[in-house]
């Protein structure tokens, strides 16, 4: 499959060098491209110092992050993954195994028992909302690890935490089939940039 890999950093350096270590070991010959939110810690120094597409955006947001990094991307297909270390790297090789077509996106969906209780909540309200307007049931709608065609992120005009929503709600506009498959996933207690006022950015994003 043709695809890229696609990270929005923002002062994540006690993270992104693992996940990294693990795609440049495992996925060299695919582009790799890192955006750093305007990070002020040592994210930049640690991006620079592996072979991968690295990209500044002072803009602040994960949207606008993600959206600056299409602007790099030229293959079909793209997978997202968070810099944060909380989904496994791993997850990848079973995205691609599901994905079997270029009109496809798949969700890497988390155990509900390992997300925190306040992502559980967003999850369902959103899972809900997407259910009444579209009829289709995504299990895990913020997920952070999924592969979705080039064009639907091109197409993406969320600025923060509710890209992952937007993505989800063009999919099914656009009558792409979600595929979800299972991940592991390990959340962090501390240093989680998701915000509770963030919550009703999703569910506006998922009702208009």
């Amino acid at each position: 499959m043709d695809f890229s890999i696609l990270i929005a950093c923002y002062n994540e350096q006690d993270t992104i060098s693992s996940v990294l270590e693990y795609l440049v070991t495992h996925y060299s010959q695919i582009p790799i491209i890192v955006v750093d939110n305007g990070s002020t810690d040592d994210s930049a120094r640690i991006i620079k110092s592996y072979p991968v597409h690295y990209v500044y955006e002072v803009t602040k947001g994960k949207g606008n992050a993600i959206r600056a990094g299409t602007k790099h991307i030229t293959t079909l297909n793209v997978i997202l993954i968070d810099a944060d270390n909380e989904y496994d790297p791993a997850g990848i090789k079973s995205l691609l195994n599901y994905s079997y077509d270029m009109k496809l996106a798949t969700v890497g969906i988390r155990p509900a028992k390992s997300m925190l209780i306040r992502s559980r909540l967003a999850n369902f309200l959103i899972r809900v909302i997407l259910w009444m307007r579209f009829n289709v049931w995504i299990k895990d709608c913020l997920s952070g690890l999924r592969l979705v065609p080039a064009s639907i992120l091109k197409e993406t005009t969320a600025t923060g935490f509710a890209i992952e929503t937007e993505i989800n709600k063009l999919c099914l506009q656009q009558h792409i089939l979600i595929n979800e498959v299972p991940i592991d996933y390990k959340p962090r207690t501390i240093g989680k940039k998701i915000k509770a006022r963030d919550m009703v950015h999703l569910t506006i994003e998922a009702m208009i």
